[in-house]
C-alpha cells in the first residue's frame, strides 16, 4: 500500500483531475507554448497524458531534470518562446535550479510544472513529499501555487486565466522562469471519456470542452516608444566624441535584427565597432569596415594601452567576455560609459554614466536619429580625428590577424586556436554555433577573425557556469528553423 493509496477519493467528478490538467495544458498552448520537456514520474501522469494528447504540443522525454531544464533553456533561447518543463513529486523539480540561475542572469523565458501530492500528505513523512512552494527561491521570476482541482465554473476559468497570466509573466517585464505547482490525488491514470461516465463526469467534460472553444486572454504591452529627445544628453556626448567606441557583447539570436541599427549608429558616429563572437554581429552579412574583432587583443597590447583613451563608450547589451578590456574600463573608470540594453544593470564594474532601457535595435535607431539632423556640423578637425581614431584600429586589426595567422602556420599540433579556426571555418552558412562560458568564446575572439559569413551563436553567459551546455544545445536544435 502506498502512502496516499487510502487518502480521500476526487472531491468532484470521476474524471476531474484528466479535465483538469487538459484544460491546463491547452491553456499553455493557447498562450504560444509549443515545446513541452518531460522528466518522467508518477504523479505527473495526468499532466504527461494531458500534453501528449495535444496537437499543438511537441513533447520530448530527457530522464534527468537538470539536463532537462537546459534542454528547456536551449529550446527558448533560440526561439524566444518558453518551454514547459514537467516533473513529478519531491527534490525532482529542485533539479531545475542550475537553469533556472542562467534563465534569470540570461533574461530567457522558462515554464516549470512541479507535479505534487495533495495538502493532507504534508508535514507527515509521506515518501516523495516535500514543501515545492517557492522552492527555487527568488530565483524564479514567479511563483504560482495551483493547489487542488475544482470542477467549480469559476476555478476551471481561473485555472485558464492562470496559464496564460503565467506564460505572460515568464516574458514580461523581464524574461525569466515561472514555476507553477499543481497538486494531484490519485488515482491518477486519465480517465477515458465514454457512455458509463457518470452524469457529473460528463457535465465537466462538457464544460470543459465549451471553455477550450472560448478564446484565451490576450494580453499586450504598450510598446514605450523612445524618442530621439530622450536621448539628447548622449546624443550630444556623441557629437562630441573624438575617440569613440561601439562594444557589442553577447547578445541572443533574436539581436541578429538589430544588425542594420548597429551599423547605421556606427556610420553616422564614425565609431569603431568591436564585435565579440557572443554577439550576433561577428559573422554576419554587411558587416562594415569598421568592425574590429581583435579587440581582446588588442586592449592587452602595450602599444594600444600607450596610446590615447576612447573619450566615449556605447555598449550594447552584456558586457563582453574579454578579460583584457574589463581590466582596461576598470582602470579607466573616468571614460564616460553608457549601455543600451533591454533587460538588467549592465554594468559590472559600475562606471556607467547612462543606461537606455530599450531594445538595441530601438535604441541605436532613436539615436541615430537624433544624432543624423547636426552630423553635418561636425567641424573638420573632428573628422579627421574620428577618422585617424577609426584607421588606428583598422591598422591594429590587420596586424592583430596577420600575427595571428604566423603563429597558427607555424604550429605542428592542433592548438585550440587552430581548432577554432578550423570549425568556424567548416561551418556553413546559417549554421547554429554553441559556445560555452569564457574560454571557448575567448579563443574565437583571439584566433577567428569577422566574417561575413552568417553564423547563428549560442551562448551561455548568465552565470558564467559549465554546466548544461550539452544539454542546451541539444534543445536548440530541436527548434532551430532552417
Amino acid at each position: 500500500m502506498t502512502a496516499d493509496s487510502s487518502s480521500a477519493p476526487p472531491q468532484g467528478p470521476s474524471n476531474l483531475l484528466t479535465e483538469w490538467a487538459r484544460l491546463l495544458l491547452d491553456s499553455f498552448a493557447a498562450a504560444g507554448v509549443r515545446q513541452v520537456v518531460i522528466s518522467p514520474g508518477s504523479r505527473s501522469t495526468p499532466f504527461v497524458a494531458a500534453a501528449a494528447a495535444h496537437p499543438g504540443l511537441q513533447c520530448h522525454d530527457v530522464v534527468d531534470e537538470r539536463s532537462a531544464a537546459f534542454f528547456a533553456l536551449g529550446q527558448a533561447k533560440v526561439s524566444g518562446r518558453p518551454s514547459l518543463l514537467l516533473c513529478t513529486s519531491g527534490s525532482a523539480g529542485a533539479h531545475y535550479l542550475p537553469a533556472v540561475l542562467e534563465a534569470r542572469q540570461s533574461q530567457t523565458p522558462m515554464l516549470l510544472l512541479t507535479a505534487d501530492r495533495p495538502f493532507e500528505l504534508m508535514d507527515c513523512t509521506a515518501p516523495q513529499t516535500v514543501d515545492q512552494t517557492r522552492f527555487l527561491g527568488h530565483h524564479s521570476a514567479a511563483f504560482v501555487e495551483l493547489g487542488e482541482p475544482s470542477a467549480a465554473p469559476m476555478a476551471l476559468r481561473a485555472l485558464r486565466r492562470k496559464a496564460v497570466q503565467a506564460v505572460w509573466r515568464s516574458r514580461h517585464p523581464e524574461p525569466g522562469a515561472v514555476h507553477l505547482n499543481a497538486r494531484a490525488r490519485k488515482p491518477l491514470e486519465p480517465e477515458p471519456a465514454g457512455a458509463d461516465a457518470s452524469p457529473a463526469a460528463e457535465d465537466l467534460r462538457v464544460a470543459v470542452d465549451e471553455l477550450l472553444q472560448q478564446p484565451a486572454p490576450q494580453p499586450m504591452a504598450a510598446s514605450a516608444e523612445l524618442f530621439p529627445e530622450d536621448l539628447a544628453p548622449l546624443a550630444e556626448a556623441c557629437r562630441q566624441a573624438r575617440r569613440g567606441l561601439i562594444l557589442c557583447g553577447p547578445a541572443p539570436l533574436q539581436e541578429s535584427a538589430a544588425r542594420e541599427a548597429v551599423y547605421r549608429l556606427a556610420a553616422a558616429t564614425g565609431f569603431p565597432i568591436l564585435v565579440e563572437a557572443a554577439s550576433q554581429l561577428r559573422f554576419a552579412p554587411g558587416l562594415p569596415e569598421s568592425a574590429i574583432g581583435a579587440f581582446d587583443l588588442l586592449f592587452g597590447s602595450p602599444a594600444v594601452l600607450a596610446g590615447p583613451a576612447p573619450d566615449l563608450i556605447l555598449q550594447l547589451g552584456a558586457p563582453p567576455v574579454s578579460g583584457t578590456w574589463g581590466r582596461y574600463l576598470a582602470a579607466n573608470p573616468e571614460i564616460p560609459h553608457a549601455v543600451l540594453a533591454p533587460y538588467g544593470w549592465n554594468d559590472a564594474i559600475n562606471t556607467a554614466r547612462w543606461l537606455v532601457f530599450a531594445p538595441v535595435a530601438t535604441a541605436c535607431g532613436a539615436l541615430t536619429a537624433a544624432l543624423t539632423p547636426k552630423a553635418e556640423e561636425s567641424s573638420k578637425p573632428l573628422r579627421s580625428e574620428r577618422q585617424a581614431w577609426l584607421q588606428r584600429f583598422q591598422g591594429a586589426e590587420t596586424a592583430a590577424w596577420s600575427a595571428a595567422e604566423a603563429i597558427l602556420s607555424q604550429q605542428e599540433t592542433l592548438s585550440e586556436g587552430a581548432t577554432a579556426r578550423r570549425l568556424v571555418e567548416a561551418l556553413p552558412e546559417g549554421a547554429l554555433l554553441s559556445l560555452g562560458n569564457s574560454l571557448p568564446i575567448r579563443q574565437v575572439d583571439r584566433w577567428v577573425p569577422p566574417s561575413p559569413k552568417p553564423l547563428r551563436i549560442l551562448s551561455q553567459r548568465g552565470t558564467s557556469g559549465i554546466d548544461g551546455l550539452i544539454s542546451s544545445a541539444a534543445g536548440a536544435a530541436t527548434v532551430l528553423p532552417p
